[in-house]
């Protein structure tokens, strides 16, 4: 996990919104619920998301859609 340079996005006290960010960039589950990632991209995005958005077919959309909630989040 050097890449994240000490930030543990993954652990359950983080800021949801900060983990399903980096999440979304994972092919690989590093949190420790399906259903708190789940939420946790809602929370993001502001809407619900689909459980099928998050396969391999909506996953690049749900990237671009969270790279600009992230930027308008920390930079608006």
């Amino acid at each position: 996990m050097e890449k994240y340079n000490g930030s543990h996005w993954w652990e359950p006290d983080v800021d949801e919104r900060t983990m399903a960010y980096y999440q979304l960039k994972e092919e690989i589950l590093l949190v420790t619920s399906f259903s708190r990632f789940h939420g946790a991209v809602g929370k993001l995005l502001g809407r619900p998301v689909w459980a099928h958005e998050l396969g391999s077919l909506g996953r690049s959309e749900l990237r671009r859609e969270a790279e600009r909630a992230w930027k308008g989040r920390n930079h608006g």
